[in-house]
């Protein structure tokens, strides 16, 4: 089946509720009164930090994760809907009223961070706030921006890590009040909690602003990945521990008094540790809000993934003042599997699609509302949607999603006007291999039939940060539906790539306000995508309508395929005879009609001529073997069968292979293009010999250096050693492991090496006494470079933000500050550990006068280890 897919399963009570252990941290915890801030008195520097080689941890092991969502990713290039299948497959099963884009508009603009995690919420009288990263949004209904500030501007009052991230908004439909909240500091040595309650509607009045420790379990840890809900007596924010070495430990989650926060009193809560479920420990526990007008209370769900088949549902039933108690059942479900990374158009990297985690969720009457990434046919990756009654626990799920295209990132919302309508609608992130990322919406009914899409906001280019490997896309995306709506009305805030002055490729936010009827304000512009940027004859297309304005009817005109012509708003087109073709799409409203054609859209091409080789022919057993792909006609993916080997099949173009008993053995690789796929076999290609134990040997390419000069030693072993062991008195390093290592010597003398080789049938040593001679001279010592790769821009600059990339060799604390010519602070940026790796500093310059400063981070010790000239012109 190709096309749009949905599976629908209802099941009866899955499992018995039982008590559940949650540790309570103490009986009542009070905070410090609240600070009040007020956004128009704010001095924004929008400065944010983010490091590029640390991703949102996981319960599982975060290199495995990644790799195999990679390996399937990259065996999706070129892929090819079946043929054979109805053409209606697509317009059948998308029964579900699709939703009208009435309005949107640019929201919280790029500044380079990612990723955005995107969050949104709209009061009843209109006013909307939406966070990402870094900044704070204040916007109307539509679309004027009535202030913008940055979270650390927004808690500086608090004097918590000045550098904060993942932050999450609601409106308290209740209360009729905005609550955020974000983490501010990255480690045990700080962490805490930054919460604020608007005094109003509208979030330009001052807000109540607290901090809650996040270290308070002592354990080594910090806290990641909140959530954020409220019922009607109180406020929930969740998370999950990991320690400083990225390991994760545990759940925490605070239970507040909301009349406290409201009032800016100081704060009642509670905290909970060592949540613990039906049968398993819980990673990222999520508080369900209610999705309506007004709240639930005092009960409160929670909501995780336990396993690839199962969720548990907890129960807190009680306030604070109440001693609440918690139940908690499990909810046995069809297969869940994590999602595999997405492809993108004009580009090889890939893009990260994150884990199957619960994203978002909401409840209403009797059924809990649940989104979050799965797998979907084929290898693309799709959303889970799910609900749960929450009386007898029977359930209602889905798998949403596209062949040829990555749906990722759901934020669910109600799609309703009734709390007795369970129609839904789901904003959510898509790419392929022929899209740029976009934004797009779909609602689901109350039969969980699915709508059509709509397209939000597409992509310009492809997302390309500074960041080598898989991009970051998500972690997040926000929906809220506005409560005093008298049709349903949700709106969406989410990302796409743009190129801006100073930014490639980076993602920017888009918000967009979606209903279930309307009459759009202006004639469609017409755009398209398929589900493949080539084929092979005989196969199929899936042309895929990415026009805006929401169009309609649909006229294509596909020369050289089968059907040459269609009204189908998604068709299914074969392509017998090689060839370039164009493509012609009309769409039409009741404001206007529009028009594209693609000249050289459609390449029919024929299939790869498959070749290989292996860098060596006889190994010994145990030894790694690189296969190199040879293969004509551009193949963009390859399946390799590898007789003996380990792994015994790989995705990868040129793989690395382990082969440990002796024998002789056959390779295959099946090399596919958009013509299709074509295979070689080499019979008795490999060969493996027993392994015997090395002896060991080496040489120098010098052995009488200055000070300060180094040594390259080449390892001259035989009988193939697998691991080598190196002894360097008096060298710098003393130790390595690596086959032919480089050695510099700091101080004078006469120094042994010894070299150590391995194999499974036994080790050989050799040493050399008196080896190396050092002869002294001037260099008495070899410093470190602790920053490296520093790169400024733009600069000079006029306005807008400047930024910095900088490489740091290993973490420590740093302050960062502005100087003026004179040597005056005129701003203090943020300071806090920094993490090892790739790092971006970003700020804004609105507040500094034409002139000449310096962006300086000094370390614990005081010591300028950045000292960088910028230039502000007037």
């Amino acid at each position: 089946m190709t096309g749009l897919l949905v599976g629908l399963q209802a099941q009866q009570k899955v499992a018995e509720t039982k008590d559940a252990t949650w540790l309570k941290r103490s009986a009542v915890q009070h905070s410090s009164q609240a600070i009040q801030v007020s956004p128009a008195e704010l001095k924004d520097w929008g400065a944010y930090l983010k490091n590029y080689g640390i991703k949102h941890g996981s319960d599982v092991p975060t290199e495995d994760l990644e790799q195999w969502k990679n390996d399937v990713a990259r065996g999706k290039r070129g892929y090819q809907p079946d043929e054979q299948v109805d053409a209606t497959t697509f317009a059948r099963t998308a029964q579900s009223a699709t939703p009208v884009l009435i309005d949107d508009f640019e929201g919280n603009s790029t500044n380079g961070s990612t990723p955005p995690d995107n969050h949104v919420a709209i009061s009843d009288s209109g006013f909307i706030v939406s966070v990402t990263n870094t900044r704070i949004d204040f916007y109307n209904e539509t679309g004027t921006r009535l202030r913008r500030t940055s979270l650390g501007a927004f808690d500086a009052p608090l004097s918590v890590s000045s550098f904060a991230f993942d932050p999450r908004v609601v409106y308290d439909a209740d209360s009729k009040k905005f609550i955020m909240c974000w983490l501010a500091g990255s480690s045990s040595a700080r962490s805490d909690v930054v919460m604020a309650v608007s005094t109003s509607q509208d979030p330009r009045d001052p807000w109540n602003l607290y901090a809650l420790d996040a270290t308070l379990l002592n354990n080594g840890t910090w806290l990641d990945f909140p959530y954020l809900a409220t019922n009607e007596n109180e406020i929930f924010i969740s998370g999950n521990l990991f320690t400083d070495g990225a390991g994760f430990d545990q759940v925490l989650v605070y239970q507040i008094d909301k009349a406290d926060a409201i009032a800016g009193n100081p704060l009642t809560f509670l905290t909970y540790n060592g949540v613990a479920g039906s049968n398993s420990g819980i990673f990222s526990l999520m508080p369900l809000m209610w999705g309506y007008d007004g709240s639930n209370g005092p009960e409160m769900y929670f909501i995780s993934r336990v396993a690839q088949n199962a969720l548990d549902l907890f129960k807190l039933s009680g306030d604070i003042a109440s001693n609440p108690s918690f139940s908690v059942t499990r909810v046995t479900v069809p297969q869940i599997n994590n999602p595999p990374n997405g492809l993108q158009l004009g580009s090889t990297e890939l893009v990260s699609t994150g884990d199957s985690r619960m994203q978002d969720g909401f409840v209403s009457d009797s059924l809990a509302h649940v989104v979050f990434g799965t797998s979907f046919e084929n290898d693309y990756a799709g959303i889970y949607y799910i609900r749960i009654n929450l009386f007898d626990f029977s359930i209602e799920q889905t798998v949403y999603g596209q062949e040829g295209f990555d749906c990722a990132f759901p934020a669910v919302a109600p799609f309703a006007v009734s709390t007795s309508d369970p129609t839904v609608l789901i904003g959510f992130l898509r790419t392929g291999e022929t899209i740029y990322p976009q934004l797009r919406a779909v609602s689901i009914d109350a039969k969980m039939d699915p709508s059509g899409s709509v397209l939000i906001k597409k992509g310009t280019t492809p997302l390309n940060t500074f960041l080598t490997g898989t991009e970051r896309w998500g972690d997040y995306t926000g929906t809220e539906r506005r409560h005093n709506a008298t049709s349903p009305e949700v709106w969406v805030f989410g990302c796409y790539p743009r190129s801006a002055s100073n930014f490639q490729g980076f993602l920017d936010g888009w918000i967009g306000k979606l209903s279930d009827s309307g009459v759009p304000s202006s004639a469609p512009v017409a755009d398209f995508s398929s589900s493949a940027p080539a084929i092979g004859v005989g196969r199929t297309v899936r042309f895929s309508d990415e026009s805006t304005n929401n169009p309609t009817s649909w006229n294509w005109t596909l020369a050289g395929g089968t059907p040459a012509q269609s009204s189908d708003q998604n068709p299914l087109v074969q392509y017998n005879t090689p060839g370039v073709y164009p493509v012609t799409l009309t769409v039409s409203n009741a404001a206007g009609t529009d028009s594209l054609t693609a000249t050289t859209y459609v390449t029919v091409t024929a299939l790869p001529i498959t070749n290989f080789s292996a860098d060596q022919l006889i190994v010994p057993a145990g030894s790694d073997i690189n296969f190199t792909d040879l293969s004509g006609n551009n193949p963009s993916g390859w399946l390799w069968i590898f007789d003996g080997g380990t792994p015994n099949a790989s995705f990868n173009q040129n793989p690395t292979i382990n082969y440990q008993t002796p024998g002789t053995y056959d390779v295959n690789l099946t090399a596919t293009n958009s013509g299709g796929s074509a295979a070689e076999q080499k019979g008795g290609y490999i060969t493996v010999v027993p392994l015997v134990a090395p002896t060991a040997a080496f040489r120098s390419d010098t052995t009488i250096i200055d000070v300060g000069g180094a040594v390259q030693f080449i390892d001259e072993s035989v009988d193939f050693p697998l691991t080598w062991s190196w002894d360097f008195t008096g060298g710098i390093p003393a130790t390595s492991s690596d086959r032919n290592p480089l050695v510099s010597y700091a101080n004078p003398g006469t120094y042994q090496v010894i070299l150590s080789v391995s194999n499974a049938a036994g080790t050989d040593l050799e040493v050399k006494n008196s080896y190396i001679t050092v002869l002294a001279d001037q260099n008495t010592s070899i410093q470190e470079n602790v920053v490296t790769e520093v790169n400024v821009f733009p600069n000079p600059i006029k306005e807008g933000q400047v930024t910095a990339d900088f490489y740091l060799e290993k973490s420590q604390y740093l302050r960062f500050s502005i100087f003026d010519i004179a040597g005056k602070e005129v701003g203090m940026l943020g300071d806090g550990k920094i993490k090892a790796g790739q790092n971006r500093l970003g700020f804004l310059i609105q507040d500094m006068a034409a002139g000449t400063y310096f962006l300086q981070a000094r370390n614990e010790d005081q010591k300028v280890i950045i000292n960088e000239k910028i230039v502000v012109l007037p």
